[in-house]
C-alpha cells in the first residue's frame, strides 16, 4: 500500500522548471488549503479546493460536536484530539494531489 504522503517530482518540459510536492508542501497545504493551491498557480482548482475545505471543516466540526455531546468516556477525549489533525491531513493530501493533477494536465511530466 502506498503512503498518502508521497513525494511528487514534476518537470515543466518547455522551461525546465521543476517542482517537488512533498514534505513541507503537505504542511502548507494542510494549513492553508485553497490559498496553497492558488499560490501554486492553480486558480480554478483553488475554488474547487475551497469547496473541499469547507466540506472537510463542516465534517470535522460535526464530528467534533457529535463526539463531545454523545460520548462521555475516555475514547471521546482521544477522538476530540484526533479529529482536527485528521481534517488537516485530509486537506493536505487533497490539495497536493489537486496541484499535481493540475500540473500534469498543463503538460508537466512526473519524474
Amino acid at each position: 500500500m502506498q503512503s498518502p504522503l508521497r513525494t511528487f517530482h514534476l518537470d515543466e518540459p518547455e522551461t525546465g522548471r521543476t517542482e517537488t510536492l512533498g514534505g513541507t508542501s503537505y504542511l502548507w497545504a494542510g494549513l492553508f488549503g485553497p490559498l496553497y493551491v492558488l499560490l501554486k498557480g492553480c486558480v480554478g482548482p483553488a475554488f474547487l479546493m475551497l469547496a473541499v475545505s469547507i466540506a472537510i471543516t463542516l465534517g470535522a466540526v460535526m464530528s467534533f460536536l457529535a463526539v463531545a455531546n454523545v460520548m462521555f468516556r475516555a475514547e471521546s477525549v482521544i477522538l476530540l484530539i484526533v479529529i482536527p489533525p485528521a481534517a488537516l491531513f485530509i486537506q493536505a493530501v487533497v490539495a497536493v494531489r489537486l496541484v499535481r493533477r493540475t500540473y500534469l494536465r498543463r503538460g508537466w511530466h512526473e519524474g
